[in-house]
């Protein structure tokens, strides 16, 4: 599974970390039960869950992304298809010698296949809330 975005660890639980104030933020969850634990369905998007905490209740908080080594270099994550992962580069030298596709200004993509990576791996990077 690609995961990309903020992160929140709340009561021993993970969860997606929303919208922030001074002293509060929003916890989101696609688990329906969780209405059992306080949280209440969005207001705009059907299946997901979300529920206002204290900051001072967030165990830990960071940003995730999806990396893998792919022909020795390291690659960001992009999306999931199945077996079929876009990867994403900034460099053009890297981006040229392995046929990436130019989609913006320093921005390429390949299509790959999950077999052809050596690793895929999770970098987490602590952030403050």
């Amino acid at each position: 599974m690609v995961r990309e975005g903020k992160y929140a660890v709340y009561k021993g639980i993970e969860y997606c970390l929303g919208k922030k104030g001074r002293d509060w933020a929003n916890l989101l969850c696609y688990d329906k039960q969780s209405t059992q634990h306080g949280f209440v369905p969005h207001k705009y998007d059907v299946g997901v869950y979300t529920k206002r905490v204290p900051k001072t209740d967030i165990h830990e908080a960071y940003h995730i992304r999806t990396l893998v080594v792919f022909m020795g270099e390291k690659f960001m994550v992009r999306s999931q298809d199945f077996n079929m992962l876009q990867i994403i580069t900034s460099n053009v030298t890297i981006a040229h010698n392995f046929s990436f596709t130019q989609i913006a200004k320093y921005c390429f993509e390949k299509s790959i296949s999950i077999e052809d990576v050596t690793q895929i791996y999770e970098e987490k990077i602590s952030i403050k809330i």
